[in-house]
């Protein structure tokens, strides 16, 4: 097809035969004929090029956190012939990365490769990889999208974290929430009674000091101690700005927990719960949160509730409303002890919640989080 160039001398040509034929002009015949000549030399010399070509892209690593380098290998394996070829790889639906291959011609393998960093969390297409050649003069030119396109999923930006949720009690090392049987190698956490539970699995001293019946809910050491609830409605926050910083804070206390070796699962409604292993898909969850509408998230709460249970939940919200709040006394019930965060500034502290003003406190906040967490009476 022609560019820009070439309509314009193509016009011009017809114009000054045009003109030739008017004013009898051999030159103007002459501009002319030499216009539409190039035009027509160009458009012959890109149909005659073929830049067919099967296309592989390697991408590494294949999760990524925001302000981390991609490493991207092309290798190439041109099915026709071309010379002055033009090979653009996109990003996110933008030029990345710009080659020019000088000789293109079957059975000559080709690779490239490039970088780049991303700026932003979530899922980066990568691709497709077009090819596009033209005629000297640039008056015409041809292209073909070759390869398939891949994805990336980049995670959100990570603050570094301070403390873990220990337990205060006479076993350091104990799980939050949890107490040693001492007639074997059992854990138990306690909630509140429900209709239909085993009155043999009743604690009678937490029950008296309680002045409610308790119910002892046995766990392996392999189960569920801790989970982060984040809440994935950008609704509930001011801004998307604000959001963002959630996501983050979501996202640190998770990893951190994580490589501590603390085994925390991430819950996000409408998402589901993680495995305590699962920490990639975890951290893919929270790279697209926003991305999806929860139309009923009560409902999503409740099969949160039924899967999961533990000693501590850690709660991240924006501006707590109704719902969220009808959700963490729902949850509450299955874990002994709870930490809230209310992102963004401004947001008054209450008795459930402690504020986080923005990202670049969050670190300080998270350990006056942990201590408020055993200043206060058990959940429940």
């Amino acid at each position: 097809m022609l560019t820009s160039r070439g309509r314009i001398m193509a016009v011009a040509g017809f114009g000054f035969l045009v003109s030739w034929m008017l004013f009898g002009e051999r030159e103007l015949m002459a501009a002319g004929l030499i216009a539409l000549l190039g035009v027509g030399i160009g458009l012959a010399k890109v149909a005659w090029d073929r830049t067919d070509a099967e296309i592989y892209r390697t991408i590494s690593p294949q999760h990524a956190f925001v302000g981390d380098t991609i490493s991207v290998q092309l290798r190439i394996e041109p099915a026709g012939h071309a010379r002055n070829v033009r090979i653009e790889d996109q990003v996110a639906g933008k030029p990345e990365a710009v080659f020019a291959v000088d000789r293109f011609r079957a059975g000559h393998e080709l690779s490239a490769r490039y970088q780049f960093t991303p700026t932003r969390r979530g899922v980066h297409h990568v691709g497709p990889a077009v090819m596009s050649v033209g005629d000297p003069l640039g008056v015409a030119h041809q292209s073909n999208g070759a390869s398939p396109v891949d994805s990336i999923i980049v995670f959100p930006p990570i603050v570094p974290l301070g403390g873990l949720p220990i337990s205060r009690g006479s076993e350091s090392g104990a799980n939050p929430g949890f107490v040693r049987n001492t007639g074997g190698d059992e854990f138990f956490s306690l909630r509140e009674y429900r209709q239909g539970d085993d009155l043999r699995r009743v604690h009678w001293p937490a029950s008296a000091r309680r002045d409610t019946l308790m119910i002892r809910q046995l766990q392996d050491p392999q189960n569920t101690s801790v989970m982060v609830l984040f809440d994935p409605r950008p609704g509930s926050y001011r801004t998307a700005d604000i959001f963002e910083d959630a996501v983050s804070c979501a996202a640190s206390i998770y990893q951190h927990l994580f490589r501590a070796g603390v085994g925390p699962v991430l819950a996000v409604p409408g998402k589901g719960v993680t495995r305590k292993e699962d920490f990639d898909k975890g951290m893919e969850w929270l790279a697209e949160a926003g991305s999806e509408p929860i139309p009923d998230f009560a409902n999503a709460v409740r099969r949160i509730d039924q899967q999961v249970s533990g000693g501590l939940i850690i709660l991240m919200t924006g501006i707590p409303d109704d719902d969220f709040l009808a959700a963490a006394r729902v949850l509450q019930r299955s874990f002994g002890r709870r930490i809230g965060f209310t992102i963004g500034d401004g947001i008054a502290p209450s008795p459930m919640f402690v504020p986080v003003p923005d990202l670049g406190r969050f670190a300080e906040v998270w350990e006056d989080g942990l201590e408020q967490a055993w200043a206060i009476a058990p959940s429940g």
